[in-house]
């Protein structure tokens, strides 16, 4: 399912890349915040290098497998490391599950939302997966906001999932499906999120448009669709 080489996506201000080994002492200093550790599931905390080193290691064998891919999501302007996205993939039922953590200086300036739409794009796009799930923590209203604006919608809520750091925790479930003919979807109901992947045609995913222009989030109804320039991938341009 997926390619030899797992690639690297541009996007308006974000590369996503693999991840490198000298990677490692990046990862463990941005995950040494409690803040990024309390609201992921699951971050260690601390994270030592030795640690850092060995998630990293693993991931070429995970990507080659075709069971998950973890990309790093660092600065298209200066390169510097701003945080992780990843699919885990069950190629079986052509569905993965979103995760992700981003450096607490990046909270609210939609990094997790531009780096999670362009890997949900490439997920549809290239690797053709049906449906994408996300997780979060009930607590964490932030990663509610990222995943509503991924076009995803909430199907249910799991009590007392997860048992982080002594304590049980609350894990709301969202998913969103692809077009397709097993997506149920009438002509008053589609709507388009629009992306460019290594000259894979346009997509639809969801049901709201993602504007690049003014970065606000909108229907995509008759006309409102031409009023807004859709967020899109540029292709491809490395391998690693």
């Amino acid at each position: 399912m997926f390619p030899d080489r797992q690639p690297i996506l541009e996007i308006e201000r974000l590369r996503l890349r693999p991840f490198a080994r000298s990677d490692a002492v990046g990862v463990r200093l941005l995950t040494g915040a409690r803040e990024v550790a309390d609201t992921a599931l699951p971050v260690p905390h601390p994270h030592s290098d030795g640690a850092a080193d060995m998630w990293i290691t693993g991931h070429r064998e995970q990507w080659v497998a075709s069971r998950s891919g973890a990309f790093a999501v660092t600065s298209g302007a200066t390169g510097a490391l701003l945080g992780t996205v990843s699919l885990t993939v069950t190629p079986a039922h052509s569905s993965a599950e979103l995760g992700y953590w981003i450096a607490i200086q990046q909270w609210g300036n939609g990094v997790a939302m531009e780096a999670a739409g362009a890997l949900c794009a490439y997920a549809v796009g290239v690797l053709r997966i049906h449906r994408i799930q996300a997780r979060h923590f009930v607590r964490n209203p932030a990663s509610r906001r990222v995943v509503r604006k991924l076009c995803m919608r909430q199907e249910g809520e799991l009590r007392d999932a997860v048992c982080q750091r002594a304590q049980f925790e609350s894990v709301a479930l969202y998913g969103v499906l692809a077009p397709g003919r097993h997506a149920a979807a009438s002509p008053n109901s589609a709507v388009h999120v629009q992306y460019r992947v290594a000259g894979v045609r346009s997509c639809t995913i969801g049901t709201r448009t993602w504007c690049g222009e003014c970065r606000c989030v909108s229907r995509c109804e008759g006309a409102a669709v031409s009023a807004h320039r859709p967020w899109r991938l540029r292709p491809l341009v490395a391998h690693a």
